[in-house]
């Protein structure tokens, strides 16, 4: 039985198509990231069949925790128990089919963190490195993502639960927010730059780079600009400037990218490389020698450029063309 529409102010409640269907979009984009995930993994362990039957399983059970939240809204709304995404948003509505979802959403939340904190799942992680997922790296990492994500979900739980901007039930906050957007939207996004800027830099590896590589002088040499990398799970796309010189790489973010992370330049006898292959194509695989843990892969164009600027039979050793 479908309900009344819910009388919200969000514009895209004034778009029938996006309003009922957006889940679609956010469903494939999770299959999608899922299967580039595994074909980047697929780099690492292809030639050893027990650990990617090992690796397989984990990442199964990541697929499916990541993308079941979409398939249960889709479910919902294609029944007809629900209108559209956007009746996700109202959960004091009463509508059963939102509960159950919100339900399923805690239920997992929680799940996740009791199997991280008491149940050895921070130490399994750690076991499999290379997991494109930022739940990786060391268990002590992954607990400070867990218990940050977890603050998260639940602030955020409760400000949709009781002041939800979206619902027009005539409180004074919805008419306040939205009268009030471009401020509201300015600090959200100021604090968003912020923050997310140094949560990609931690946890994805670049602060542990600069530990060990952090580089204060201008490069002196031709620069490959707005080029792309991905370090652990993190995917830098088109924000990069590439540099290569006798000495060593190096490597720095672009202008508007800059906050949180340090111009790097690491020597070409503290690098090893390995020949990879993902799905636009060949890359490079960086192991570096003061942060073992961590791992560069670079497109191979960029990599002849590079070995070509650098001019120096040490450069992306052990690659092969």
């Amino acid at each position: 039985m479908s309900h009344p529409a819910l009388n919200l102010t969000f514009p895209f409640s004034h778009t029938p198509f996006a309003y009922r269907y957006v889940w679609v979009f956010f469903l494939l984009m999770g299959l999608t990231n899922s299967y580039l995930g595994w074909r980047s993994l697929l780099t690492h362990i292809k030639d050893n069949e027990a650990l990617k039957s090992k690796y397989r399983l984990i990442f199964t059970q990541y697929a499916i925790w990541t993308n079941l939240p979409w398939v249960v809204m889709g479910a919902g709304i294609l029944s007809g128990e629900a209108n559209g995404v956007l009746d996700y948003l109202v959960p004091s509505s009463g509508n059963m089919t939102v509960m159950i979802w919100w339900i399923l959403f805690f239920v997992m939340n929680y799940a996740l963190v009791i199997w991280i904190f008491f149940a050895g799942g921070a130490e399994k992680l750690e076991q499999y490195p290379g997991l494109p997922t930022i739940l990786s790296g060391s268990a002590a990492s992954i607990r400070i993502v867990t218990s940050v994500g977890f603050i998260f979900v639940n602030v955020f739980a409760v400000v949709i639960y009781c002041y939800n901007p979206w619902a027009h039930d005539g409180h004074a906050y919805s008419t306040i927010f939205l009268t009030n957007f471009p401020i509201f939207f300015s600090v959200f996004f100021v604090l968003f730059w912020l923050l997310g800027s140094w949560l990609i830099a931690f946890f994805g590896g670049w602060t542990k780079l600069a530990k060990a590589y952090a580089n204060p002088l201008k490069f002196e040499g031709e620069l490959l600009k707005w080029r792309s990398a991905k370090l652990t799970w993190v995917y830098y796309h088109t924000c990069l400037n590439l540099g290569a010189n006798s000495v060593g790489l190096y490597i720095s973010m672009g202008y508007f990218f800059h906050l949180h992370h340090k111009n790097l330049f690491i020597p070409w006898s503290e690098i090893k490389a390995v020949k990879g292959e993902m799905l636009w194509g060949t890359t490079a695989v960086l192991h570096f020698e003061k942060v073992p843990q961590l791992q560069l892969e670079i497109h191979e164009k960029n990599v002849h450029r590079l070995k070509e600027m650098a001019n120096n039979p040490e450069a992306f050793k052990g690659f092969v063309d």
